[in-house]
């Protein structure tokens, strides 16, 4: 059994009537079985000689028994050949696909019908996160080792990568429909947990982070690093990204960043007005806005 894609006339209603797809897939469905539009509440049971349309976006999975059998990724139209062998069609999935279907795929064809799912291909909104934790803050260059306590909120999307171990680990009863409130609760408590692993190998590493900024962006990135080594063996997704959308450090006194930001800020004022410069008429020294000597005005920088 296999896809051969073919093509059908844009002037046959009916024949377009009787292809299977899925529209239903959003933001929020990650799978959802295929129907015919002329049978909306019908099955998904194809059969020799059925056709489906794939879109972009999306991927084709046939399935027997709970077990993968062929799947397509390559927008298009397809009919289904119960007599041909399998031909999986990546289109734009990575390799991993390709080595799940070898060790999760059938060691030899599966005759007869075939259920048709179709899995989201796009980017999918996850959840906001927040957390506290202790944390050991260290900055070098200004002498600081501190404990605070350190808050950390955002948001993460991700997507789906390997369409084939995500049926077989997280979608393989589905009936209907799957979309994503179950998985983004245990989603999210994989992201705090990683989030925790983030900090302690910052603290670890004695980073220097100059603003708050730079903070938030080095734990997002320690994020997706981390993310993308757990997920995509797991249950087949990878995170699209992690954002920081704050950082709050407090200690015994309140807002620790906040204090430490006007610290430097009042030191830095200090330092350039006490700057010492040199009057490029007569060479005095002056710390003033004009020369001591002859008068001349601070030059402007």
């Amino acid at each position: 059994m296999g896809l051969t894609e073919i093509t059908i006339s844009a002037a046959s209603s009916s024949a377009r009537r009787g292809i299977y797809s899925c529209e239903i897939l959003s933001d929020s469905v990650l799978l959802a079985v295929g129907r015919r539009p002329a049978e909306p509440y019908g099955g998904n049971l194809l059969d020799h000689g059925g056709k489906l349309k794939v879109s972009e976006g999306q991927c084709a999975l046939l399935v027997s028994r709970g077990k993968v059998t062929d799947f397509c990724a390559e927008p298009g139209t397809y009919s289904f050949d119960a007599k041909q062998a399998p031909s999986p069609k990546l289109g734009p999935l990575e390799d991993q696909v390709r080595e799940s279907w070898q060790h999760l795929g059938p060691s030899s064809g599966v005759a007869g019908s075939q259920q048709l799912f179709f899995v989201n291909l796009r980017s999918v909104p996850g959840t906001d996160f927040r957390r506290e934790t202790p944390f050991r803050l260290v900055i070098p260059a200004d002498m600081l080792d501190v404990d605070v306590s350190l808050l950390c909120s955002g948001h993460f999307t991700y997507r789906i990568s390997d369409p084939v171990l995500f049926y077989t680990s997280v979608t393989v009863s589905v009936e209907d429909r799957f979309d994503n409130t179950e998985l983004n609760e245990i989603l999210c408590k994989e992201v705090m947990l990683q989030l925790q692993v983030v900090l302690a190998k910052l603290a670890a590493d004695g980073r220097t982070f100059p603003h708050r900024a730079a903070f938030g962006q080095a734990i997002a990135e320690g994020m997706e690093e981390e993310l993308s080594l757990f997920w995509p063996g797991l249950r087949g997704i990878v995170p699209d990204s992690v954002t920081i959308d704050n950082v709050y450090a407090r200690d015994r006194e309140g807002d620790f960043f906040a204090r430490w930001l006007a610290a430097g800020e009042k030191e830095a004022e200090t330092r350039t007005e006490s700057k010492e410069w040199f009057c490029p008429d007569c060479g005095a020294a002056s710390t003033g806005n004009f020369c001591p000597q002859c008068g001349r005005k601070k030059p402007e920088i």
